[in-house]
């Protein structure tokens, strides 16, 4: 891989992980876990299409102003 490839490796990757979480259930959703799983999925099915190995992921879900999560109290 070059890294001028790298921009366009990047949108792709995105892609392919916006794509898994709209894949999900609305209640799939707003678990952590099965967005976690569903976003390492997309990435190693990704890496393994390119160069036919899968990479180790380690995901982690940050909400940010999300309507449809859970509000506290």
């Amino acid at each position: 891989m070059e890294e001028a490839n790298f921009p366009k490796l990047h949108e792709e990757i995105k892609d392919a992980i916006i794509r898994s979480h709209y894949e999900l259930s609305r209640s799939e959703r707003l678990r952590d876990d099965a967005v976690e799983t569903a976003a390492s999925q997309a990435i190693r099915r990704f890496f393994r299409k390119l160069s036919g190995r899968r990479p180790i992921t380690d995901v982690y879900v940050v909400r940010i102003d999300d309507e449809e999560a859970p509000q506290e109290g």
